[in-house]
């Protein structure tokens, strides 16, 4: 809601919410030996040219979340891993 109202924020705020794990007991702890690789994490995101009620339900990494603040921010670095979330954009924005 703040950014939504406030001036200073309104149109040019991203807001990027991801848990690094799944919802169950045995990943709250951040074993680093899971039985199992978590398979499903939510993701919200929030900003002026992030389409409202997209559901993307490909396979989405971490780093791939990096990739796409990089995109948003217009900063070129060398290509790590990870791909830009082109199909959260709203239609047509271009982002590099």
């Amino acid at each position: 809601e703040i950014i939504q109202k406030d001036p200073f924020y309104r149109g040019t705020t991203y807001l990027i919410i991801t848990p690094d794990h799944e919802r169950n007991a045995y990943y709250m702890d951040h074993s680093e030996n899971p039985p199992e690789h978590p398979t499903r994490v939510w993701m919200y995101i929030y900003g002026p040219s992030i389409q409202k009620n997209k559901i993307i339900t490909r396979p989405v990494s971490h780093v791939d979340i990096f990739q796409t603040v990089l995109a948003i921010m217009k900063l070129k670095i060398k290509q790590g891993e990870g791909t830009v979330l082109t199909d959260c954009f709203v239609r047509g924005y271009i982002y590099k």
